[in-house]
């Protein structure tokens, strides 16, 4: 009883947020179902995990869809972390740094979980054209990832010296190692086996990740432990 007398409460306190929490999702499936009937894709095509849409064996895919976990965890690392030091310091710099990273790391989890700069911006936006000479669609973001972290590193530079900036510097090590490769600068013509070649641009890219997730959790973790804990008196000192 206790529970359904707590029940009531709730639903009128949070009526109103029951839409906003749903509509966003429900319109979304209610585009899928249009999607459905009046193209040649199927529903299935965009819930159901694409192994076994396309009757594969159920690994398919599997490093890439971690690779995707691991940076939207990382993303919502520096998200919540930027939420929690916006409260505890406001004027502080840590909570900017944090949301600018975790924005960014939203944005590259979600073009690498939808193949943004690959299919939508080269192909569907430009048509496989290039931008300017040998500049194409998937140079041009490319260009944006690096011209926004680069911002990142100069304006917060004060703030990453302070952190064990090593593990970020080779986790950037590996993502630069990865997308030359991506662009036939590491292996090119001389590796001929094609799955070499994807062994060295996505393995690269997953530990490029898995070094991003644990410099920005490890930092998070720091820096809001570091505004937590109370700074030692001249009493103490003493």
């Amino acid at each position: 009883m206790k529970l359904l007398d707590r029940l009531g409460p709730q639903m009128r306190a949070h009526a109103w947020r029951l839409p906003v929490v749903y509509a966003p999702a429900l319109a979304l499936v209610a585009l899928i179902g249009y999607v459905d009937t009046q193209t040649r894709f199927p529903a299935s095509y965009f819930f159901r995990d694409a192994a076994s849409t396309v009757e594969e064996p159920f690994f398919l895919g599997g490093m890439s869809n971690l690779g995707v976990v691991l940076f939207f965890a990382a993303g919502a690392i520096c998200l919540f972390a930027a939420a929690i030091l916006r409260r505890l310091e406001p004027k502080g710099q840590q909570a900017m740094f944090f949301m600018s990273v975790g924005v960014l790391t939203v944005i590259m989890s979600l073009d690498d979980l939808l193949q943004f700069h690959e299919e939508v911006v080269s192909e569907v936006l430009l048509g496989n054209r290039n931008v300017i000479g040998p500049i194409d669609g998937e140079l041009l973001v490319f260009a944006f990832y690096i011209s926004v972290l680069l911002f990142i590193l100069v304006r917060w530079n004060g703030l990453i010296r302070t952190t064990d900036y090593l593990f970020l510097l080779v986790s950037l090590a590996f993502f630069i190692l990865g997308m030359s490769a991506d662009r036939g600068l590491i292996g090119g013509s001389a590796v001929k086996d094609k799955e070499v070649r994807v062994l060295i641009e996505d393995g690269c890219k997953f530990l490029g990740i898995t070094g991003w997730l644990h410099y920005f959790a490890r930092t998070a973790r720091q820096q809001v432990l570091a505004v937590l804990r109370p700074a030692p008196n001249a009493d103490d000192a003493a």
